[in-house]
């Protein structure tokens, strides 16, 4: 999607709320939607990272930064609601669909909504301890075998 490339691009030239607006015009019903909102929510929530190590005068308004951050959790949102709404509880969680809860939950500690992200980190489906416990379990038989 021609809409995915141009945020990606803008992305690239921290032009932030411009990539922001290319990746938010992938259609709901485009194969690609999902991508799209979990990239306008790193894209969002890297700008609001970086933003915040920056000195007072440096820092963008702090109604950029709050459209930053509840945009980026929006997106996450969506992305999220879609991709599990694709994904049958019985199987694995997508890596991508892992990684968006991670800064979802990020996200949600910055905001102080702790039990909101304990939630997401272990209610199902997919629960984000679940699939880090599988990772674990995988990495010690690679290392058992090596």
């Amino acid at each position: 999607d021609a809409r995915l490339q141009m945020g990606n691009v803008y992305a690239t030239f921290r032009k932030f709320d411009d990539a922001a607006n290319w990746l938010d015009q992938v259609p709901e019903s485009s194969s690609r939607y999902i991508d799209a909102q979990q990239r306008v929510g790193q894209v969002l929530w890297s700008a609001y990272i970086e933003a915040a190590q920056l000195s007072e005068v440096d820092k963008p308004k702090q109604a950029t930064l709050d459209d930053w951050i509840n945009t980026a959790e929006s997106s996450f949102r969506k992305g999220i609601a879609k991709a599990e709404a694709e994904t049958p509880a019985v199987n694995a969680a997508p890596d991508a669909l892992i990684a968006a809860k991670v800064a979802l939950v990020q996200i949600l500690v910055t905001k102080g909504e702790f039990a909101e992200g304990v939630n997401l980190l272990t209610q199902e489906p997919h629960p984000v301890i679940f699939a880090l416990a599988v990772l674990w379990l995988r990495l010690k038989l690679w290392l058992f075998a090596t």
